[in-house]
């Protein structure tokens, strides 16, 4: 039985060994390194984030909108006043965008959340702003509001945040693999 114990724990260091070479090669890399790599990255981004909130029309700004920030879990992070000049600044922290996540980040500014946004103002249209960035790069997010017109849906309004885009291409090429298509920047 002794004369087995030594060839059967090589047997399996082999094995452990060709399985970790498999995966370290077969593109496996960034999982295998994932749970290193990921261990430095925050949960959550904070920024002073800036908003400017205009009539759609005319690009005048508008005072006195009422801002709510909305989390991607749906919990309220926040209510903001703009001021006469339509602007407002708030420092707001919300989770990290695990879309935007990549191994190859090397600092914690090329981190991104992501938050919805939703204006209101008597005499205009509420402004719903979807994924509006988090980030050092997308930290100023333009609010476009349309006037009530008597007689029309004047339903919300809808609009995507401005993106950087930086994080634009890192979106656009993290998951182009899944249409089969190689991104070049």
């Amino acid at each position: 039985m002794e004369s087995l114990k030594r060839p059967m724990i090589v047997l399996i260091l082999m094995i452990v060994l060709i399985a970790v070479l498999t995966t370290v090669f077969n593109g496996g890399i960034s999982q295998f390194l994932g749970t290193f790599v990921h261990k430095n990255i925050p949960k959550s981004i904070t920024v002073k984030m800036g908003f400017m909130t205009k009539n759609y029309q005319n690009d005048n700004p508008i005072g006195n909108v009422r801002i709510v920030m909305i989390k991607d879990d749906g919990e309220v992070i926040g209510v903001a006043v703009s001021n006469e000049k339509g602007i407002v600044h708030k420092e707001i922290t919300v989770p990290l965008d695990k879309r935007y996540l990549n191994l190859e980040f090397e600092s914690t500014e090329d981190i991104r959340g992501t938050i919805t946004l939703i204006a209101y103002k008597e005499g205009y249209r509420e402004t719903i702003l979807y994924n509006a960035g988090v980030s050092i790069g997308s930290s100023f997010q333009p609010i476009y509001m349309k006037t009530i017109v008597p007689g029309w849906r004047n339903e919300p309004e809808e609009q995507i945040g401005n993106n950087h885009h930086i994080e634009t291409c890192i979106l656009a090429e993290k998951y182009s693999k899944y249409a089969g298509k190689e991104v070049e920047y």
